[in-house]
């Protein structure tokens, strides 16, 4: 039986107040969490600001923060939560306009910026990786 197009949307949307979003947040997260004590959760791909209550709370490392209200609205969410999962700046390296994220000339002001937040970015000296 195929699904039509209304039910595959409704089925695959995971944003607050959709059936599978909170489902998964109610849920799969906990269980994931109970099973699995050692699990480090990434978020990978495009965030809103409106979504960062969420990857603070449910991620251990967020790798898209490519631009100062992503910063920002993260920074905060740290603050509120006490929570503090890694983040990586995402830097768009190839400098082409149809892709996300911090351009290379600006990354160094850019991490500064969140830093001054209190955004826990890792600090990359000498080729090894160091939290601040």
């Amino acid at each position: 039986m195929a699904t039509s197009s209304a039910d595959n949307k409704l089925l695959t949307e995971i944003g607050p107040g959709t059936p599978m979003g909170d489902l998964m947040r109610r849920y799969w997260f906990p269980a994931l969490r109970a099973d699995f004590p050692d699990l480090e959760l990434h978020l990978i791909g495009p965030l809103q600001s409106n979504k960062a209550k969420e990857a603070v709370q449910h991620f251990d490392v967020i790798h898209t923060i490519d631009r100062d209200k992503i910063a920002k609205a993260i920074a905060d969410e740290i603050k509120k939560q006490g929570r503090h999962p890694k983040l990586l700046v995402q830097v768009n390296t190839g400098e082409e306009p149809q892709k996300s994220g911090v351009l290379p000339k600006e990354a160094d002001g850019f991490v500064a910026l969140c830093r001054d937040r209190r955004a826990p970015l890792p600090a990359f000296r000498g080729g090894q990786q160091e939290n601040q």
